[in-house]
């Protein structure tokens, strides 16, 4: 049983800005979908979760190192392995190289959420093959940031509806949206003048199919800090976007 996963990608278009370079939203989508590749692989992917064990998996945070972004038309070695899981988390490595050279580092914390309560589930309690000899490498070795929510009312930029463009499987704003909503705040100008060291976002509260979201936006010394949230004031997610 295969602890990695490795395959090729060309950098389509479609996930590229103004300049021809990788969005955020488009290397969090080659990060999922290399993911769900592997998981399949080994068995383990929600759909098989879920008709297995009556389980699903979701991301509860994502850490993005850019050292390079990809350019449309290049074409991109992508590996990524799990961490052995730890009681309800699941860490997972992805890097991507080009000539040998690493791109881009990425490690995302996946967690088990039960099909009938939507409560956590340890992976002790699925058919997770436990008994795979887990690569023990980082693609990332800082731990996660700790983001926290203080925005005030001066920081608000703007209201957004949740569309069903936005939702996934699951039925809420899928994680490869919410880069998308939070760039949003800035002009093409504005963003052609940012060269992006990485993101982080942490996932808290499910966005609805209906729900008017709102965005804060703080610049900080490094970046730019957001929070995105529901109308009842509860946080969706946090993130920050370095420069």
């Amino acid at each position: 049983m295969k602890n990695f996963f490795k395959t090729k990608t060309e950098i389509g278009s479609s996930f590229c800005d103004t300049r021809s370079l990788l969005r955020p939203s488009g290397m969090l989508q080659i990060i999922q979908d290399i993911a769900v590749d592997h998981a399949r692989a080994l068995g383990i992917d929600s759909p098989s979760l879920i008709k297995r064990d009556e389980a699903f998996w979701i991301i509860s945070r994502v850490k993005v190192n850019i050292f390079e972004t990809p350019h449309q038309d290049e074409e991109i070695d992508v590996k990524t392995w799990p961490q052995e899981p730890e009681g309800f988390r699941c860490n997972r490595h992805t890097r991507f190289t080009k000539d040998g050279n690493i791109v881009l580092a990425s490690v995302s914390e996946w967690i088990l959420v039960d099909c009938n309560t939507h409560k956590l589930r340890r992976a002790d309690t699925v058919s997770y093959p436990f008994e795979m000899e887990h690569v023990t490498e980082f693609a990332v070795e800082e731990p996660y940031s700790r983001l926290r929510d203080d925005f005030t009312p001066e920081e608000f930029v703007e209201t957004r509806t949740v569309r069903s463009s936005f939702i996934d499987v699951a039925r809420h704003t899928n994680n490869c949206v919410y880069p998308t909503l939070l760039l949003d705040t800035f002009s093409v100008a504005e963003l052609e003048t940012m060269d992006f060291t990485g993101f982080e976002i942490v996932y808290q509260r499910e966005a609805l199919e209906g729900e008017k979201i709102s965005i804060y936006r703080r610049k900080i010394e490094d970046g730019w800090f957001f929070s995105i949230r529901k109308e009842d004031g509860a946080t969706a997610i946090l993130a920050k976007f370095s420069l």
